[in-house]
């Protein structure tokens, strides 16, 4: 039963780096051809905004929490706790930057792009 799960899970691993290898080979033309350059342009620029409001998220909170647990990491209950208030200081951190990305984008030129790559 291990033998079919591992090659199952294989088999799905393999065929999820083919898709994300062909759909960007495949939409990428499709979507510059209705962008234009311009609009290729202005996707990338917000892209690059949003890079930093996405930095500003993840400040560093997994090695932190890698560091943290690695001190407990015989004490079960203790790493528990650890995990979850990792947890929690990733969604804080996570909420502050998507309401400051949303706060940002409405005073935009392109406001609608900004909004909907903020689902990124």
């Amino acid at each position: 039963m291990l033998k079919k799960s591992i090659k199952k899970n294989y088999i799905y691993n393999v065929l999820y780096q083919i898709l994300t290898i062909m759909i960007p080979l495949i939409t990428t033309p499709y979507i510059s051809r209705i962008l234009e350059a311009d609009g290729v342009g202005t996707v990338s620029y917000i892209r690059s905004v949003e890079t930093y409001f996405g930095l500003v998220a993840a400040l560093g909170i997994s090695k932190f929490g890698q560091r943290e647990i690695s001190y407990v990491q015989d004490d079960k209950e203790k790493r528990t706790e650890i995990f979850w208030n990792v947890c929690v200081l990733q969604l804080i951190t996570s909420s502050i930057a998507i309401i400051a990305y949303i706060i940002f984008s409405i005073f935009q030129k392109n406001m609608i792009f900004y909004l909907v790559l903020s689902f990124n």
